[in-house]
């Protein structure tokens, strides 16, 4: 199965086995590109020359994506396109679960970004280094496990209720006030353990504490995050899957 990343950011049964299996996502070499023709073109010849070719035809248009080497100068198309691979095999009620982390996936990568862009300009006001930025790659940890148990838990809510995303951008618009983003809950004094019992509140305390203010993290806090994140998500997963037969049904 394929996923498309853009380079510049960067049947509905149960698994008939429960073990843990690995799965294992490799890039396929080269980019691609996606193409728009008329609802009633043919598909051109060209696009069968790269590793990966997909035709979808619908009444409004035909979408071909294929090898952005192939593409001929004139032809409509999105260039700078990535596929990631996804090593089999895989049963048909993973692919659901997958297709929900992709967003968590690529909004990483450019997290990632945005965190480089971050520790220069650290680097530059003099913000140096401590034993504490140990911890850091645990907070990203919970910070990934708590947004892909949310991902995929409001995913599969707004499948059945239409009306969750809606409510989903008006809390994201103003649950910003309501976290230490700007500030820190010490500043609200005796009220500050109140707006840490946002999951998200302690792990972005402690990546201010540990990264920036170079003190050792709250272990109870973390302990907290990590309890809501790693509880999260295995919640979501098995909602995911218990829903997902009914999926096709209220698409």
């Amino acid at each position: 199965m394929g996923l498309g990343v853009d380079h510049r950011m960067v049947s509905c049964d149960r698994l008939p086995d429960t073990r843990a299996r690995q799965l294992t996502i490799s890039a396929l070499p080269g980019r691609l590109a996606v193409c728009r023709f008329e609802p009633t073109a043919p598909v051109p010849t060209w696009a069968a020359s790269g590793l990966l070719t997909s035709v979808t035809r619908t009444p409004e248009e035909v979408s071909v994506v294929c090898a952005e080497a192939a593409v001929p100068d004139g032809v409509k198309c999105e260039t700078g396109w990535r596929c990631l691979c996804i090593r089999g095999p895989l049963v048909f009620s993973e692919i659901g679960v997958i297709s929900s982390l992709a967003a968590v996936l690529a909004n990483l990568f450019d997290f990632a970004i945005a965190a480089g862009v971050v520790a220069i300009v650290l680097a530059l006001l003099g913000v140096g280094a401590s034993v504490y930025l140990l911890y850091l790659p645990v907070y990203l940890f919970l910070l990934l496990t708590l947004t892909s148990g949310l991902g995929m838990f409001l995913a599969c809510a707004n499948l059945f209720f239409r009306d969750v995303k809606y409510l989903v951008e008006v809390i994201l618009t103003y649950g910003v006030f309501f976290t230490p983003v700007f500030y820190s809950a010490s500043t609200l004094g005796k009220w500050g353990p109140i707006l840490l019992l946002n999951p998200m509140g302690p792990i972005l305390e402690g990546l201010r504490d540990t990264v920036i203010l170079h003190h050792p993290p709250d272990l109870r806090w973390l302990a907290y995050s990590a309890v809501w994140a790693i509880g999260g998500v295995l919640i979501a997963w098995k909602v995911f899957h218990g829903a997902e037969s009914s999926f096709a049904e209220s698409i």
